[in-house]
């Protein structure tokens, strides 16, 4: 596999993290060159990564050595590796977002089912109201 391809595949598994969207795949690719010296991308293509991200890490950072942007000494690797691990992580921000979301649905779903045993306790004896039809037409107001 040439550089190129591995920086591709790098990026689509940095992409596939979620801490980044398809629109920033040039920026990232980018980045990568710059961080491994190399200058510009060859004809390649998006497809399935059959490979793990750690192992084109360590094919970039071995790339980075024959260029010489970096040298042979360990923590000038482990910077390096720091720096692409990075694109693997997503941001607090998008970890706190996705945490919300999912807390806030389940939040959601017991105050729906809360609100529709309520409203089913107080329209049963009173009103006269059939629950199964007050029921159903409250669940499909609430899930436009």
């Amino acid at each position: 596999m040439n550089v190129s391809q591995m920086i591709v595949d790098f990026t689509t598994c940095a992409i596939q993290s979620g801490g980044w969207m398809e629109m920033d795949r040039l920026y990232l690719q980018n980045r990568i060159l710059g961080l491994i010296g190399e200058v510009a991308l060859t004809e390649t293509e998006v497809r399935p990564v059959t490979e793990k991200p750690i192992t084109l890490m360590d094919q970039l950072v071995a790339k980075a050595k024959a260029n010489q942007v970096i040298g042979e000494t360990l923590a000038e690797t482990e910077i390096l590796e720091g720096q692409l691990m990075d694109f693997l992580t997503p941001p607090p921000s998008v970890v706190n977002a996705f945490f919300l979301h999912n807390t806030m649905r389940r939040v959601l779903r017991l105050q729906r089912i809360t609100f529709l045993n309520y409203v089913s306790a107080m329209t049963t004896s009173k009103h006269g109201v059939s629950p199964k039809i007050l029921s159903f037409q409250l669940t499909r107001s609430m899930a436009r």
